[in-house]
């Protein structure tokens, strides 16, 4: 059977799909890609200074740029670097985003170092394809400049101006009155607004040899703008024979000037059809002309064609590696008589922007004078434009059955991209399928651990072309400390070419020829899951073994600054679900307000407030863990509510003669929360989450839960968001309270809440 042809689009069908010419919201390259929700980025540079951008310097503004995009619920993408802003795009879904972006240095005050920030909101709607986002940063600083030029220039041996905020200092001599200097606006914390002024002192010698100072402010001052403090004149004064230094502050704009700061040099095929996996495959009689496209947004530093297969070297004239923006008249000649032509042609892609095209096509007659191999042939093609933005292509050529790419392959980047593609106990297997695949006969998706011999098969059902995801399930565990388990994987189908003994399948016609490893995430079990270790410490009942806060932690160091009869979260012994104990929260009217029972993973960080008896807490939300994803959480539990009496708490919540409410959330976060009960901005709420909180739900107990004495099973899933694909999960929080709303002191005396053996879950919850 012949593979190529079966599995393989005729080639001389394709139809070219380039459409750069004229195609100004969509350069360098268009693209048939139909997803309404792909959406791509691109940054500029927005800035008017006094000296100009090098191409090194605009480079690395860009190679340090940060680029966010987050929603109504916070951080979905955190991109550093413009060349780790993946060129494909990204899908979202459809709904309203922002964009940000940062570059350079904040810092107080500089010379050198300059910041830019840009926002850009945007919307992904079924209206909208290829959506295409260009965030335009602009400078943030405030530019400070001299002008000496009225001063005679032997007086300015010994001038001096020095600028000065509260948070930095700029000093102007002789050696650099030309030059440029940059302020970050100075931020008052206690009234939370930027200071709108700038210092300046003068000083210097003037004609008699007398030294003097002069100072004074720029009010006002704004972001993105600049301030020339003009020096006009010297001037006897006649009436006291003092010194006048003439100041004027004159005022510019820096947002003028653009200085583009585009992609990296884009490739692509002219004729897709025949490319499967990045593979050309073909036979004599099936091979024709093939060109691939360069786009630049500048002039290419180099295009370098090199592989280390001899028979390629040959095929070049021994002319690899060879750079070929370069290359004499007389090698290009020689090449083309080999069947390989290179030319540059300039694309006006809109009214403002100029896009160059390079293009590199292997003839027919190249592709027939290659003997047939039964491994691929690999070139590989890197271009550099003179702002040093690089990329890489791979051309890889298949010309015998052995070589083929199969068509499907294993997106293994995936893994790395992704913080919940790979799980403890389960694995999503990004696959790409080709045209033609649904021709493939048996198609599955095995796995094993490595090292072992049998494999397991999840049967591909849809074998549609596109990227698609097959999960594998129910895989070995292990726990931290312990390492992940590592598994291997393949793709295959088609007929069975070899059967062992027993006839069980061993092999088949189609398989991916390297296999793909992932290791999963580890379980992890918290310490003192059980509340079995408790201690007393300076009147404080503290869960663990001993006072390092290792783990839990709750409020009681607040509330037991007014005794120890004050300890809300204890030690019990009479309910409890396995081993000696449980940990019993009980809220109660502590002096003017309630106080709720708690336990959470994190510290408390302090009270807080006002008045003589500081009735606020400050926690901090959140203890390290392994940074696995836990699809929930199982503890055990016995509430037992009282009726409110309304003493003393926030009203809107639980009002008197209302029954209480216990709560359990749990999140995962990206860093630790400060709750503080004074400020409740800062409190967590299902409408209030947190920016660092990658997953979350919550739990609320409305009425008694489990038969008296017995505590009862409670699940939560963990529900995440949409950022947790892309942001490492570092903190696991926890939070039980006798009383949900005990932030704002609503609650009842005397509701309990007893809680045990708290188990993070990773099978799948129903």
């Amino acid at each position: 059977m012949n593979r190529i042809l079966k599995y393989i689009p005729g080639i001389s069908s394709v139809a070219s799909i380039m459409l750069l010419a004229g195609c100004s919201e969509e350069a360098p390259f268009s693209t048939s890609d139909n997803e309404s929700s792909v959406v791509k980025f691109s940054l500029s540079l927005n800035e008017k200074v006094t000296r100009a951008v090098s191409e090194d310097e605009t480079a690395s503004l860009l190679e340090g740029a940060v680029m966010q995009i987050t929603d109504e619920k916070g951080m979905l993408f955190n991109w550093k670097g413009y060349s780790n802003i993946p060129s494909e795009g990204v899908a979202l879904k459809f709904g309203d985003y922002l964009a940000t972006a940062y570059a350079g240095d904040s810092v107080p005050a500089s010379f050198d170092k300059r910041y830019f920030k840009g926002q850009a909101a945007f919307s992904v709607s079924q209206n909208q394809i290829n959506t295409r986002v260009s965030v335009v940063c602009k400078i943030a600083n405030v530019v400070v400049n001299v002008n000496a030029d009225d001063i005679e220039k032997k007086y300015r041996d010994d001038l001096k101006v020095e600028f000065f905020t509260n948070d930095g200092t700029l000093n102007f001599t002789k050696d650099n009155l030309d030059a440029s200097g940059y302020f970050m606006r100075s931020f008052d914390k206690t009234d939370g607004k930027y200071d709108d002024v700038i210092n300046y002192r003068v000083s210097g010698i003037d004609k008699d040899g007398v030294s003097f100072t002069k100072t004074g402010k720029i009010t006002g001052v704004k972001a993105a703008h600049g301030y020339t403090l003009n020096l006009q004149s010297y001037e006897k004064d006649e009436t006291n024979g003092g010194l006048t230094l003439r100041i004027q502050i004159e005022e510019y704009s820096l947002q003028s000037d653009t200085i583009e700061l585009e992609g990296r040099p884009e490739f692509q095929w002219n004729s897709s059809a025949i490319i499967r996996n990045g593979q050309i495959s073909g036979t004599d009689e099936t091979f024709t002309d093939q060109t691939l496209v360069i786009a630049a947004y500048s002039e290419l530093r180099s295009l370098v064609i090199s592989s280390d297969n001899a028979t390629l070297k040959e095929s070049f004239n021994q002319n690899l590696p060879i750079d070929l923006t370069i290359a004499p008249y007389s090698v290009q000649q020689d090449l083309k008589e080999c069947g390989i032509e290179y030319e540059k042609s300039y694309i006006g892609a809109d009214a403002e922007k100029t896009y160059i095209k390079y293009s590199l096509t292997l003839k027919e007659k190249w592709f027939k004078s290659l003997p047939v191999s039964q491994e691929e042939y690999v070139l590989t093609l890197t271009a550099v434009d003179k702002r040093n933005y690089s990329n890489t292509s791979t051309i890889r050529i298949a010309n015998s059955n052995s070589a083929i790419a199969p068509p499907f392959e294993i997106l293994e980047e995936y893994w790395t991209k992704d913080y919940l593609a790979v799980r403890a106990k389960s694995a999503d297997v990004k696959i790409n399928m080709e045209d033609g695949s649904d021709e493939v006969a048996n198609a599955q998706l095995q796995y094993r651990k490595v090292g072992e011999e049998e494999w397991q098969s999840v049967p591909l059902t849809d074998l549609s072309q596109g990227e698609k995801i097959v999960t594998i399930k129910n895989l070995e565990t292990a726990v931290y400390p312990n390492p992940g388990v590592t598994y291997e994987c393949r793709l295959v189908g088609g007929e069975i070419v070899d059967l062992d003994e027993s006839g069980e399948n061993r092999d088949y016609q189609i398989r991916t020829k390297d296999l793909k490893t992932f290791t999963t995430e580890t379980i992890f079990e918290m310490p003192n899951a059980g509340m079995e270790d408790w201690i007393l410490s300076n009147k404080v009942w503290e869960p663990g073994a001993d006072s390092s806060h290792s783990f839990w932690d709750t409020g009681n160091h607040g509330s037991t600054t007014l005794g120890e009869s004050y300890n809300l979260t204890t030690q019990s012994t009479e309910l409890k679900h396995k081993g000696n104990s449980s940990a019993c929260l009980e809220s109660r009217y502590v002096v003017v307000k309630i106080g709720a029972g708690n336990l959470f993973t994190g510290n408390f960080a302090g009270t807080s407030g006002s008045g003589v008896i500081k009735m606020d807490g400050m926690i901090d939300l959140g203890k390290p863990y392994n940074n696995s994803h836990p699809t929930g959480l199982r503890v055990w539990v016995n509430y037992r509510p009282k009726t409110a009496n309304n003493q003393g708490g926030k009203s809107g919540y639980i009002e008197s003669g209302q029954l209480d409410q216990g709560q359990i959330y749990i999140a995962l976060a990206s860093d630790i929360h400060r709750a503080d009960t004074s400020k409740e901005s800062t409190l967590v709420r299902t409408d209030n989450l947190p920016t660092a909180f990658l997953a979350f739900n919550e739990h609320t107990f409305e009425g008694d839960y489990g038969e008296e004495g017995e505590m009862k099973e409670v699940v939560i899933p963990f529900k995440y968001l949409e950022k947790a694909h892309n942001i490492k999960a570092n903190y696991l929080v926890i939070v039980c309270s006798a009383s949900k709303y005990g932030d704002y002191y609503s609650g009842a005396d005397g509701s309990t809440m007893w809680v045990d053996d708290f188990e993070l879950i990773y099978d799948d919850i129903e």
